[in-house]
């Protein structure tokens, strides 16, 4: 009877020991190796998660967000306002030879227009409506790809 307790102890530690080891590596694999990669469930993920955190660290309250990003993805796309809930942003349809439906920043606001790349020749449109902005890249985290442009136009600069 003793050797039959000393059996399932064993087991029963081994048991859990295989569980804390299997935790202990789920909760390293999430938080160290994958939430840092920043691609939380898709590309689009990946550019809602950086345009937030772009606005979150360098535009906020007094700046509204012109997207050109429709038809693949809208501004309300999931986590760009959950980091940046201060930052306004309203979607830029695709001009179709119209460009005065790129033109549309007040002066209430400093203007930020991001681009993705599929759009990028609309730039050419808003910059030389907006002359004197600034220009940046954003870069995808997990490689060296493109994944927006970002015009920034202070509002001084907005007729």
């Amino acid at each position: 009877f003793g050797n039959f307790l000393h059996t399932r102890r064993i087991i029963i530690v081994s048991l859990i020991s295989l569980v804390i080891a299997f935790g202990v590596n789920s909760i390293k694999t999430y938080f160290i190796d994958y939430t840092p990669q920043r691609i939380y469930g898709s590309y689009n993920g990946i550019i809602s998660t950086e345009l937030g955190l772009f606005a979150q660290r360098e535009l906020g309250p007094d700046w509204r967000i012109y997207f050109l990003g429709w038809p693949q993805m809208s501004i309300d796309f999931g986590s760009t306002f959950y980091l940046a809930p201060d930052t306004p942003g309203v979607d830029l349809f695709p001009f179709e030879g119209d460009p005065a439906k790129l033109l549309v920043a007040t002066p209430d606001l400093s203007a930020a227009f991001v681009v993705l790349p599929f759009r990028i020749d609309e730039l050419a449109i808003i910059r030389a409506a907006y002359p004197g902005g600034t220009l940046r890249e954003v870069a995808s985290p997990i490689g060296s790809e493109l994944l927006f442009s970002v015009y920034l136009v202070p509002k001084s600069l907005i007729p």
